[in-house]
């Protein structure tokens, strides 16, 4: 059995940008540099970046509790 280090590494690498876009959304720099590049109104960026970073952390960590338990469990 072998674990399988580069899918962690990756789930965590995705988890981190998810607490990052989750608490740059607040940040003004952040915001003005997202609507320089991408013009819309400013709670729309705020929006879509929240909801980003929610949906990026939860699908991260549920990959990794996956992972975990097929492990634990001898899926691997």
């Amino acid at each position: 059995m072998s674990f399988q280090w580069f899918n962690i590494s990756l789930w965590l690498t995705a988890l981190l940008g998810g607490i990052f876009l989750f608490v740059q959304a607040d940040r003004k720099w952040f915001i003005d540099w997202v609507k320089a590049r991408i013009p819309m109104p400013e709670e729309r960026i705020i929006k879509m970046e929240k909801r980003g970073g929610i949906a990026l952390i939860t699908f991260s960590i549920l990959n990794l509790i996956q992972l975990f338990l097929r492990y634990y469990r001898g899926g691997y």
